[in-house]
C-alpha cells in the first residue's frame, strides 16, 4: 500500500496512515512511531521515555539508546524486558563528516581497500601516526606537489616528526613520474640466517645498472655495469666542470682489471704485507750517489752525481753516474753510499754492473755489489779484487746500475 506523506514536513510532525502505522518525521526520514492495534498487530512505541499504561506484548524502542523492550507479565509481575543486545549510545556509529574511533577497524572482504580521494592537485592524501596527540609519522599517498604533465606531482612520501610533533624530514620519497626513490638517511639491509643483498636489475641491453655518488646535484663518481653483451664493470669520477674520467674497468669475460688512467698510487709510508702475491709498495725517485775511499771522501769533488731508482714491493732497481773533478786524498776500498733504502740481509750480496768506467788504472771486468745487510755499494773487478782509490783517476767517470732487496 502506498501512502501520500505530507510534503515539506516539520520535525516531529505525526502522520497517521489510513489503516496503517502512525509515523513521525525525524529528519530526514519518516519512522514508525506505533502500530495501529486495530488490525490485531503488536503496538510499537518509539520515544526516550517508556510508554504509560503499556499492555502485554507492547514493543518500545528507546530512541536515545537504540535498545528495544517488550512489556512482559510472568504471572507475578509485569515489566519491560530488553529484547536486544545493549546499544550503549547512538554515537557508536562513525559519522560521515568525521569522527574519532575508540576501537580497531577491520575490513573483511575480497580485495579490501581504503580510498583517500583528495579534491584537487596541491592537496595531500595522507595517513598520520600520533602519540598522545603529537605527530610521529605520516604516509602521504599523494603529496601536495602540484600535478602537471608527464605524471609529475602527487608523489609518495614518508614523513617523520620530533618529540614535540614538529616535522623533521621525509626519509623516503617516491616520484610518481618515474618511480625514483630518494632516501635521506642510510639504508641498512639487515637479514638473519641468509645473505643480505642489494640488487640493481636492468632489463635488456640498452641501459646499465648504476650507482651514483653525489654532492648536492653534482655527480661526483659512478659505478656501473654496462647493459651490453660484454657487460663490463666501470668506475668513473667527475669534477665540478662535469668532466668525467674512467678510472676502472673490469672485463666480465675474464675478470681482468684495467686502469684506463694508467696510474696507481701507493701511500708515502709503506703498509707492508707478508703475502707473497701482494704488491704493497711502488715508488720512483732520485738519489745522490756519494763515492768514498775507505769510508771517507777528503778533498773528493763529484762534478756530476746522478741517481735514479724504482721500488716495486721490496725490490729496488737503481742507476747512478759519478763524474769526478778531483778524487781527493782519501785511500782504501771504493764504495758508493746514499742508496734510497737499506739493503736486506736475506742474502750475502746483490750483483750489479758497471757499464762504463774511464779513465781507470788496471780495472778489468768491473762490477758493483750491494752487500747484504749493508747500506752501500762496493766496487769490484775481476773475481774478487776490490776497486780502490788507486784505480781511479782525478777525472774518472763511472756508470753503475743494479738491484737489491730492501730490508723494509
Amino acid at each position: 500500500m502506498a501512502f501520500n506523506f505530507p510534503s515539506a514536513p516539520a520535525e516531529n510532525q505525526v502522520f497517521a496512515s489510513p489503516g496503517g502505522p502512525i509515523y513521525v518525521f525525524k529528519s530526514p526520514v519518516w519512522i514508525i512511531q506505533s502500530l495501529n492495534s486495530a488490525g490485531g498487530g503488536a503496538i510499537v512505541s518509539i520515544g526516550d521515555a517508556a510508554p504509560a499504561s503499556p499492555v502485554v506484548g507492547q514493543v518500545w524502542w528507546e530512541s536515545d539508546t537504540g535498545n528495544t523492550f517488550i512489556w512482559y507479565n510472568d504471572g507475578n509481575t509485569a515489566q519491560w524486558v530488553q529484547a536486544n543486545l545493549s546499544v550503549t549510545v547512538v554515537d557508536d556509529f562513525v559519522k560521515k563528516i568525521g569522527d574519532t574511533m575508540s576501537g580497531d577497524l577491520t575490513i573483511s572482504k575480497g580485495t579490501p581497500s581504503i580510498a583517500l580521494d583528495k579534491a584537487a592537485s596541491g592537496q595531500t592524501s595522507q595517513i598520520l601516526g600520533r602519540m598522545a596527540g603529537k605527530l610521529r609519522w605520516s604516509v602521504a599517498l599523494g603529496t601536495s606537489w602540484v600535478e602537471s604533465s608527464g605524471n609529475v606531482g602527487s608523489d609518495f612520501a614518508v614523513g617523520r616528526f620530533d618529540d614535540a610533533g614538529g616535522y623533521i624530514d621525509s626519509p623516503l620519497t617516491i616520484r610518481r613520474s618515474d618511480g625514483r626513490a630518494t632516501f635521506t638517511g642510510d639504508v641498512l639491509v639487515d637479514r638473519t640466517g641468509v645473505s643480505a643483498q642489494l640488487s640493481l636489475r636492468e632489463t635488456g641491453t640498452t641501459f646499465r645498472s648504476q650507482i651514483n655518488f653525489m654532492r648536492d646535484t653534482i655527480n661526483m663518481a659512478s659505478l656501473f655495469a654496462n647493459g651490453d653483451a660484454a657487460g663490463d664493470f666501470y668506475g668513473y669520477v667527475q669534477d665540478d666542470s662535469s668532466v668525467s674520467r674512467n678510472w676502472l674497468q673490469v672485463v666480465r669475460a675474464s675478470g681482468r682489471v684495467v686502469l684506463p688512467t694508467g696510474q696507481l698510487t701507493f701511500p708515502a709510508v709503506q703498509n707492508p704485507s707478508s703475502e707473497v702475491n701482494t704488491l704493497d709498495d711502488y715508488e720512483e725517485g732520485a738519489w745522490v750517489p756519494s763515492l768514498k775511499f775507505g769510508g771517507n771522501a777528503v778533498g773528493l769533488v763529484q762534478a756530476t752525481s746522478q741517481g735514479r731508482y724504482v721500488k716495486a714491493g721490496s725490490t729496488v732497481k737503481w742507476w747512478a753516474r759519478i763524474f769526478l773533478s778531483s778524487k781527493g786524498t782519501s785511500v782504501g776500498a771504493a764504495t758508493v753510499a746514499g742508496l734510497p733504502y737499506a739493503i736486506s740481509g736475506s742474502v750475502g750480496f746483490f750483483a750489479g754492473t758497471v757499464g762504463y768506467f774511464s779513465p781507470n788504472t788496471g780495472v778489468v771486468a768491473p762490477s758493483a755489489m750491494a752487500i747484504g745487510g749493508g747500506s752501500g755499494i762496493t766496487l769490484y773487478h775481476g773475481a774478487t779484487n776490490v776497486i780502490s782509490d788507486t784505480n781511479f783517476a782525478a777525472t774518472s767517470d763511472i756508470y753503475l746500475s743494479g738491484s737489491y732487496e730492501a730490508s723494509a
